[in-house]
């Protein structure tokens, strides 16, 4: 019989987890929650388990991963296009594959029985979950796990639907309710120089495209007025210098986009900000505010901040990313918030922000390249 964990009402989850671990160090399956459904999950070590959960399922089965940095060395032979697309995808709703050359990286040492049930035509299928608990698990148990594949149709977006799906002896199941994005994964194969989408799912390959831009980010306080701007002028700059419109920046490989330390969602650009980018052919109207996340965080090779107060906010909680982070004045001066003031403290403001913005443009180290898709 199987035992169903709530883990949100449960009165001691880590004890919860460690029962998990040790049925999976005992070969046993184990249902475990992902960011996209639920999964049967054994660990690799258990050549047995592995076998009997790839015949249960049809299938290739899926090697989890901690993060891209583990990924990396399971597979090392991974280019440059593939680790940057791993570090900008994992972890999160991906399966990635990719071939794997005999004596290297640390996936060459499963055992035969275990390769072929995660290799898919000669690749490797990886993914890593963008879920707490199964995080938990993982950095717990003395070997990666394998999960069951994503089946077609809806997904699994319970304990009850994984075991009518799967009739087999599972001894426990983890529920932590319904999945954050409930669908499918998409699986992204990895060539030479080069990635093209096998499967769709929840990210298609305008949003993968996008996630491999070099990114450009200015941040202020409310995303309402100064990094609004930045952001319109710099893409309009950006546009002119590549000879192309806006929208199609990110097919050269350039993202722009701006943030908020303090900001709120969805909130319009300021009506002074709206009024002066019109009389200097920019277009804020469709603007809408956003908070400042680690996930953009992630997504941005170099952030630009108005004050150095927003710099120091943002190394605060992230000081890993001091070389990314830059106040926007070179010569390391605040962009004051003309919130508040008359049209000509917002000239004043905008004036700052453009001749900052043209240093920029011509010092920063990106090469702009056609992208494929």
């Amino acid at each position: 019989m199987t035992d169903i964990i709530d883990i949100r009402t449960c009165d001691d989850p880590r004890d919860a987890i460690h029962r998990v671990v040790e049925r999976l160090a005992a070969g046993d399956f184990v249902g475990l929650p992902t960011e996209t459904g639920y999964v049967l999950a054994t660990q690799v070590s258990q050549t047995e388990a592995v076998a009997r959960l790839r015949e249960l399922c049809g299938e290739s089965l899926v090697l989890a991963v901690k993060s891209a940095h583990e990924a990396f060395d399971l597979i090392p032979v991974i280019d440059k296009q593939g680790e940057r697309l791993l570090q900008r995808l994992l972890p999160g709703p991906v399966v990635i594959e990719a071939k794997c050359e005999d004596g290297a990286g640390l996936v060459t040492a499963l055992s035969r029985p275990v390769r072929k049930a995660v290799e898919r035509e000669g690749y490797v299928r990886l993914r890593a979950p963008d879920q707490e608990i199964l995080a938990a698990i993982q950095r717990l148990t003395a070997s990666p796990l394998v999960l069951s594949p994503e089946p077609e149709g809806p997904p699994l977006a319970s304990p009850s639907a994984l075991l009518a799906r799967y009739p087999a002896d599972v001894p426990v199941v983890i529920d932590d309710g319904p999945p954050l994005h409930a669908g499918r994964c998409t699986t992204v194969r990895l060539g030479d120089g080069d990635w093209s989408v096998t499967e769709t799912g929840l990210l298609d390959e305008a949003a993968i495209r996008e996630r491999m831009c070099v990114g450009i980010m200015f941040v202020c306080t409310g995303n309402t007025c100064r990094s609004p701007l930045a952001e319109a002028m710099f893409r309009k700059m950006l546009a002119e210098r590549l000879n192309c419109s806006e929208d199609e920046l990110t097919r050269h490989g350039i993202f722009v986009t701006s943030a908020g330390i303090s900001a709120g969602y969805d909130m319009p650009a300021a009506a002074e900000s709206l009024a002066l980018a019109e009389e200097f052919g920019l277009n804020l109207a469709r603007h809408r505010s956003r908070p400042l996340t680690d996930e953009l965080l992630g997504r941005a090779d170099h952030v630009f901040a108005m004050t150095a107060g927003h710099r120091d906010s943002i190394l605060s909680v992230r000081p890993d990313l001091a070389g990314r982070i830059h106040l926007l004045s070179r010569e390391g001066l605040d962009i004051a918030d003309p919130i508040g003031g008359g049209p000509a403290e917002y000239e004043r403001c905008r004036a700052e922000i453009e001749r900052e913005l043209l240093v920029v443009l011509d010092t920063l180290p990106i090469d702009p390249q056609p992208m494929r898709g």
